[in-house]
């Protein structure tokens, strides 16, 4: 029997997707627009100096650095501010965001606290999970998790209390 448990799969306890308005609130950000830009302005200037380089192949290799560099700048941009945002999961016993594969993942044996915060962006309300790690851990732990203000709250707090993990919700 425990060889057949080896091939079940692990399903979530709750399973979202961060609120595209969060991704939208940091990208409204100057710091966030002064990155873009410099993104979008590197390819102007190889366009720019293509002419004045050596006439064998660089000017044409410049071009296609810059078109591509050029298309990947909006394809990221068209992704956060467009696009859905991550899915977290919380597992029987680690919690998991997926920002790049394999997804990060947390254990709750890791996370010494969460602290709750509210935020809103153009009337779309979120709350900010910030997790408190244990000392000396890998890179690659969720550090934050947002979720929308509704019921997912509530249940999310309640499966985190269940792994024993001290909540702090802000004073109202």
């Amino acid at each position: 029997m425990s060889f057949l448990s080896q091939f079940t799969i692990n399903e979530p306890l709750m399973r979202w997707r961060e609120p595209n308005a969060y991704s939208r609130r940091d990208l409204s950000r100057p710091r966030a627009w002064i990155g873009l830009s410099l993104f979008f302005l590197i390819p102007i200037l190889l366009l720019f100096i293509a002419p004045y380089t050596d006439m064998d192949s660089s000017p044409r290799r410049n071009i296609f650095v810059a078109s591509f560099l050029w298309v990947v700048g909006a394809l990221v941009f068209v992704r956060i501010w467009f696009g859905p945002g991550n899915v977290v999961r919380l597992h029987e016993d680690y919690v998991a965001k997926a920002i790049s594969r394999p997804a990060w993942q947390t254990r709750y044996k890791d996370i010494e606290s969460c602290s709750v915060s509210y935020d809103s962006y153009h009337d779309s309300k979120f709350c900010i999970l910030t997790f408190t790690l244990k000392k000396g851990l890998p890179t690659g732990q969720v550090g934050q998790i947002v979720l929308p203000d509704d019921s997912t709250l509530e249940r999310a707090l309640q499966i985190l209390r269940d792994r024993g993990i001290k909540i702090m919700l802000p004073n109202n």
